[in-house]
């Protein structure tokens, strides 16, 4: 199945929670933390807001959207991965809930540009995740949003 994406670059704030999360859950790759984040939000029955419609996103996420706050980072401070080392063993599974995912809500809402959708999956995936975290104070809260109950 086709990706929606073939890099992943996180915005500059979902950068820093991906740091966040690792040291908090002691996960050591991102493409795991970035798995999570986009099925937490795929779960979600909302669509994700565009950058900068979000209060916890309004920093600067309007401009990485464009693709030029990437660009002006240093390297270790922008977490990058491609839909491969992202997908891994289950990159026919992913792509797939994206696009049944991304083709419902093209017939509610208009067209939108796949990669800039999933970014926004991704975002508020990682917000998901960090929540959970803060709220419930551990890491293991996480294995409640991907594990079904």
């Amino acid at each position: 199945m086709k990706a929606p994406i073939q890099t992943i670059v996180a915005t500059p704030r979902g950068s820093s929670q991906l740091k966040t999360l690792k040291v908090l859950t002691g996960i050591r790759n991102w493409n795991t933390l970035m798995r999570w984040a986009v099925t937490a939000s795929l779960r979600e029955e909302s669509s994700p807001p565009p950058f900068g419609k979000d209060v916890k996103d309004a920093s600067s996420d309007q401009q990485e959207s464009s693709g030029d706050t990437a660009k002006k980072l240093k390297p270790d401070e922008v977490v990058s991965v491609n839909w491969h080392v992202f997908a891994g063993d289950y990159s026919d599974e992913i792509a797939a809930a994206f696009w049944i995912r991304h083709r419902q809500e093209v017939l509610k809402s208009g067209e939108i540009d796949p990669a800039e959708h999933f970014k926004r999956h991704l975002q508020r995936g990682l917000n998901i995740l960090e929540a959970t975290i803060r709220n419930k104070g551990t890491h293991l809260a996480l294995l409640e949003l991907v594990i079904p109950q």
